[in-house]
């Protein structure tokens, strides 16, 4: 078993710079049900000239609302209306309707007193395949349904096109009932974001419609706003900049910081926020210089050096990180997020003491800082301590922690190095339905199954973190364990040379399958194997493993 080693995603969550990413909790999937109700809310019907389509609200301004739509939908020229959820009827002026360049795009505003709900605008890159999709719109009237109708279809993203077509679509579903009418609606997805924009029915030019529908990513539309939108501030670009960020969006944030830093070239915090986002992209070196430049323009800027030492610290430059962090703390001894990254950089030097010492000092300006008793349990686990790490871990989960799932996780870890694999399980069955997709908690799961002796449960959920991420080495390498236990050793031996093909440095792989070698009586490659885990072992400072490697070695040789 390993702790989590995704606490780089912890941080990221706890925001150095709290004008830049002060990220929510992790959002719960929405039921179809509350979906459908903000679907319905922000979904308008758009009549005129021609045969009428749908479309959505992006944009309040004072009394002004801005409804996206397709192009196609609204350009024949004439006065349009918008019946929003209430009913109510608001004429639209053709002179009030823009296309927009690069899709099948348009926006089109009306004034209104009442109050409308606004769409929220999720990030289009981070759409695969099969996740589920909703597309809301209204029908056209057809012989047995006179008027149009409202409707709300659910289904799975089947692809997502490297390359949009002419017209700007690029996302295709399998949204059966996507009739005439509902072009120009909102796409949205789990947590009920808008990710594309609905207007075409894919067709075979022989056969007809195939039963596929495309979407034009909201993405397209964020960029052309960003292009069209004339900014007059600096700060008014920045907290556009954050928006984005706050949604996962860094290109589109990073466009904004940079509209900040033309209009204010002195802009710190412009700097600082762009520096962030291009950290969360894992562009570092941008990162750094903008964190450079914020520091030049504000010595005294702690965020600056508070993310500036995180960056640092995910290159591996430890001592430059503890430097920024105390030179933050020196500003600011009261800012408890420096605390906590110095803490954690001293967990990852193994100065465990000195972790502790810091998420102390973290958790006295801040009693509530979930994240710090996180951190605090791992390095108590580290001394074998397991008493003091649950009692963190169950209080960080108390607190609720940014990203639980990973926090159950360590404590599911904890309660296995007791011996406790019925509560392990317990935790890791908790972090699975928090995140279905967090591969780390199926591989202890797996690991906890595996010292129960259940084999089978163990291969289940080593593969079910193989099908999350199929690089992932140690889920392979135990697999294989699993196998070898079953006197499966062909079968053992193929997932260890897949573990050792991702990490060619993996010694316990190799150790591994030098047993599966040897069971299937092929010696001397066995002894090879024995002898580069002998090697490895070395290397990366494991005197025990490398004394066993080398009886193994001797045992063979006999």
């Amino acid at each position: 078993m390993s702790f989590s080693p995704r606490l780089s995603a912890i941080i990221a969550g706890t925001a150095t710079v709290a004008a830049l990413v002060q990220l929510q909790p992790a959002l719960a999937q929405k039921t179809a049900a509350e979906i459908r109700e903000i679907a319905e809310a922000i979904t308008v019907r758009i009549d005129g000239p021609g045969a009428g389509g749908s479309g959505f609200i992006v944009e309040l301004e004072g009394n002004t609302y801005t409804v996206l739509t397709n192009w196609h939908v609204v350009d024949r020229e004439g006065d349009y209306t918008v019946k929003t959820a209430d009913g109510r009827q608001h004429r639209v002026a053709y002179g009030q309707i823009q296309e927009l360049p690069g899709a099948d795009l348009a926006i089109l505003s009306f004034t209104s007193s009442q109050r409308y709900r606004v769409a929220e605008l999720g990030n289009s890159d981070r759409v695969t395949s099969p996740q589920t999709v909703y597309v809301s719109g209204w029908i056209n009237p057809l012989p047995a349904i006179p008027e149009p109708s409202y409707s709300f279809i659910d289904g799975k993203i089947t692809s997502v096109l490297p390359q949009p077509n002419d017209r700007g679509y690029s996302l295709v579903y399998n949204t059966s009932g996507n009739y005439k009418g509902m072009s120009g609606g909102p796409a949205l997805d789990e947590e009920g974001r808008v990710v594309g924009i609905n207007g075409e029915a894919a067709a075979d030019l022989l056969d007809g419609p195939v039963g596929l529908y495309l979407g034009i990513p909201i993405n397209a539309f964020e960029g052309v706003r960003v292009r069209e939108t004339v900014i007059e501030t600096a700060e008014e670009a920045w907290k556009r900049g954050k928006a984005r960020s706050d949604q996962e969006d860094y290109e589109r944030a990073i466009e904004y910081f940079n509209q900040a830093t033309r209009l204010s070239p002195d802009y710190a915090d412009a700097y600082n926020s762009r520096g962030w986002a291009y950290h969360l992209q894992g562009k570092h070196e941008r990162a750094i210089a903008d964190f450079d430049q914020a520091i030049r323009l504000n010595a005294d800027y702690v965020d600056a050096y508070n993310n500036r030492g995180w960056v640092y610290y995910r290159q591996g430059k430890h001592e430059r990180a503890i430097a920024d962090f105390d030179r933050a703390i020196r500003l600011n001894p009261d800012r408890a997020r420096a605390y906590f990254h110095r803490g954690w950089v001293y967990y990852s030097q193994t100065k465990y003491e000195r972790a502790i010492a810091d998420c102390n000092s973290a958790i006295i300006v801040n009693p509530n800082y979930a994240i710090a008793y996180n951190c605090r349990g791992v390095a108590y686990a580290a001394q074998k301590n397991y008493e003091r790490a649950l009692a963190d871990y169950s209080e960080s989960l108390r607190l609720n922690v940014f990203e639980p799932w990973i926090v159950q996780t360590n404590r599911g870890i904890a309660y296995g190095l007791q011996g406790n694999y019925e509560r392990a399980i317990e935790d890791y069955n908790q972090a699975i339905r928090l995140n279905p997709n967090y591969a780390i908690a199926y591989v202890n799961r797996g690991d906890a199954h595996y010292y129960q002796k259940n084999y089978e449960g163990a291969i289940e959920d080593y593969s079910q973190a193989i099908r999350i991420n199929p690089d992932y080495a140690t889920a392979y390498n135990n697999r294989g364990n699993a196998y070898r236990e079953q006197a499966r050793y062909e079968r053992a031996i193929e997932d260890y040379n897949q573990a050792i093909r991702i990490s060619p440095d993996y010694a316990e792989a190799y150790y591994s399958r030098g047993f599966a070698l040897r069971n299937i009586g092929e010696r001397q490659r066995a002894i090879e194997d024995f002898r580069k885990a002998a090697a490895l072992h070395q290397a990366q400072g494991n005197a025990r493993w490398h004394e066993e490697s080398k009886k193994r070695i001797e045992e063979l040789s006999e």
